[in-house]
């Protein structure tokens, strides 16, 4: 098996026609610019890997199926992180005596 996709002009050529389908693709499922352009550059770089002699069509919709199940996957693994700025330390939740280097004891006599 010849790899035509990956020898001469065909994979610049396949970058340059498809990472803005992919990318969009990317972007529409993970709703971050970021993770979306690194999902792109990651199905490009797997497509040169694994991709041999398929047709540009058959690269395209796998590499459109590989970006749509990699942004759901970065959604799965990454749905309960909470950013820093949304973490506060409300005064009713944490009081200023807990929050002071008191040792175990007292936080625990604090508690009950």
């Amino acid at each position: 098996m010849e790899k035509e996709f990956t020898e001469g002009d065909a994979f610049v050529a396949a970058y340059s026609e498809y990472f803005g389908v992919v990318y969009k693709e990317a972007l529409k499922y993970s709703g971050n610019h970021h993770i979306a352009e690194e999902i792109a550059q990651d199905a490009f770089f797997t497509a040169y890997i694994q991709c041999g002699s398929e047709s540009k069509q058959q690269i395209k919709t796998w590499m459109l199926m590989f970006a749509r199940y990699r942004a759901m996957n970065y959604i799965r693994d990454h749905k309960r992180e909470v950013p820093l700025a949304e973490i506060t330390m409300s005064e009713d939740r944490y009081p200023n005596s807990l929050i002071d280097d008191s040792s175990e004891d007292q936080v625990v006599a604090l508690l009950k």
